[in-house]
């Protein structure tokens, strides 16, 4: 399941980058830029956004995880008892 995730991922960010990429070399070719340079130019930008998102994956992974106390798991299966009326 790990191994697919990763895969699918994997394919999300790739994707995600060449759209960046296109979407800003477009956009300058659009406006008169010479090809080389808005290429050179989308390819940062691409990189910049993965840089920013790896950077927002490391600090949700460091982020302490929310740990579920007994008490809460008690309270939710009462919660549960009293839906169904028993």
């Amino acid at each position: 399941m790990l191994s697919t995730m990763e895969q699918v991922a994997a394919a999300f960010g790739a994707a995600l980058a060449v759209t960046v990429m296109s979407a800003r070399r477009n956009a300058l070719m659009t406006d008169g830029a010479d090809r080389v340079g808005a290429q050179l130019d989308g390819m940062q930008l691409s990189f910049l956004v993965t840089a920013v998102l790896a950077l927002i994956m490391v600090i949700v992974a460091v982020l302490p995880s929310r740990t579920v106390t007994s008490g809460e798991v008690e309270g939710s299966e009462n919660r549960n008892t009293e839906a169904i009326g028993d």
